[in-house]
């Protein structure tokens, strides 16, 4: 399990915040991560999920975490 943002390093894959908000600006609908086991895809989703629950330049956001095996 990911750990929750209280758990985890400040600043920890704030790295991705430039390119989530150029995807929300754009007129795709779904953001997929992929990458070898290990790599930190779900501790980078946990950090989009917690990212969204606050209004991004004034819109609402829902996510939706799918693990896909």
């Amino acid at each position: 399990m990911a750990p929750s943002a209280q758990e985890r390093e400040e600043g920890t894959c704030m790295w991705v915040k430039p390119f989530l908000t150029r995807f929300l600006k754009g007129e795709q609908q779904v953001l997929s991560i992929i990458g070898k086991p290990g790599s930190g895809k779900t501790v980078l989703s946990t950090v989009i999920n917690d990212y969204l629950q606050h209004p991004v330049g004034g819109t609402r956001y829902t996510s939706i975490l799918a693990p896909i095996s």
